[in-house]
């Protein structure tokens, strides 16, 4: 890092050699690049570390952010082609097809406010609402206390500084028109560690400010303890189903989805209890449908998935196909955009075993009736 602690200035932590010039300024990018490069290669969104450096730079480096972006962005680079053979014979062009393929592929449908929407016609408000709605209230408002307390003391702000951006340049640029979004907060879920960061920075500040006043250490603790344990509530009430948690401002789950915000994705209701259940269900040789299925090989992956393989009655297929026509029973997510209508009012009262969170079914196996297939 540029300085040993969030509270310290990097333009004097990089010392008073030349100008532009300094060891300091070599090492830190030396190791800002390694871990740039490497970040690159894990996953495609670490992309965004471009423009979150290049501000924090410009900002805080002024002049020597010239020279410390190319030593950084070189050693990415490096260390990024180095670290993917298959680009080894043609970067330039194999980078570009990378990317192509990452960018170019069709489109996805995301449930927002009651309606399914293309990934690249969703509202501006979509990466913003959801981020504000799936962090718990406490820790929320310990974030903007942390940002609050940052700003106040800008001037010793580098590292705060550095979240900060992080932070918003993800939800802004999945805010920009014709940029695909989807899969609720999966795209933009970078935001969150940093959050997490201005998070734990605003509870110090509380922390500071009770031990200032004199008050009792132990109870301090105590309570903020207490504190953290209520924000992971939902740990307990939604487990093991995570990705449908929602803050209690929305009213939960079942406020959220009441508010037409995406109940569930990936299918995490499938839970091993679902599973074992839906083959006490499943006569022997039996076809099961799979409602949605979104790619071709889903359902087959799936299968890989259930446990006790060796005891499953039934086979899973995909819904839509000719298979699924001597289906008795099908097994659906609640992912909405992706639903037959008729089955977007489902109770959980409809389906024969569920998985059921907060009175909102995220899975469930229900009985087909004669032709109902094909009035679908």
């Amino acid at each position: 890092m540029l300085f040993r602690s969030g509270r310290s200035n990097p333009r004097l932590a990089l010392g008073k050699e030349s100008w532009w010039w300094s060891a300091r300024l070599v090492r830190t990018a030396l190791w800002t690049g390694l871990a740039l490069g490497i970040a690159w290669l894990i996953k495609i969104q670490a992309i965004f570390l471009l423009p979150v450096l290049a501000a924090w730079g410009l900002f805080w480096l002024r002049g020597r952010a010239v020279i410390w972006g190319l030593l950084v962005g070189g050693i990415a680079a490096l260390v990024f082609v180095a670290g993917w053979p298959w680009l080894w014979d043609d970067p330039l062009g194999n980078a570009r097809l990378y990317l192509g393929k990452t960018t170019a592929r069709a489109t996805i449908q995301a449930w927002y406010l009651g309606q399914p929407w293309a990934d690249r016609e969703l509202p501006w408000h979509y990466p913003w609402v959801l981020w504000g709605t799936t962090v718990p209230l406490g820790l929320q408002l310990a974030g903007v206390w942390g940002v609050v307390q940052s700003v106040r003391g800008w001037r010793q702000a580098a590292a705060e500084s550095l979240f900060l951006i992080g932070l918003a340049v993800p939800l802004v640029a999945f805010s920009l028109p014709g940029i695909a979004v989807y899969d609720g907060e999966r795209l933009f879920s970078i935001a969150y560690p940093l959050w997490a960061l201005l998070i734990g920075r605003g509870a110090g500040g509380v922390a500071e400010w009770w031990l200032s006043t004199g008050r009792n250490r132990a109870a301090g603790g105590l309570a903020s303890l207490l504190l953290l344990v209520a924000q992971g509530w939902g740990l307990w009430a939604l487990a093991p189903c995570w990705l449908s948690y929602y803050s209690s401002p929305v009213g939960g789950l079942k406020g959220a989805v009441t508010l037409g915000l995406p109940p569930t994705y990936w299918g995490d209701g499938l839970t091993r209890d679902l599973w074992l259940e839906v083959d006490q269900h499943v006569p022997e040789g039996g076809v099961l449908a799979l409602a949605p299925t979104l790619y071709e090989s889903q359902a087959g992956e799936f299968e890989k998935q259930r446990p006790v393989r060796r005891q499953q009655r039934g086979t899973l297929v995909a819904w839509g196909t000719k298979e699924a026509e001597q289906a008795e029973y099908v097994l659906l997510i609640n992912r909405p955009e992706y639903l037959p209508p008729g089955y977007r009012d489902l109770k959980s009262e409809d389906f024969v075993v569920s998985t059921v969170r907060e009175g909102v079914w995220l899975a469930g196996l229900k009985r087909l009736s004669p032709g109902e297939l094909n009035r679908e």
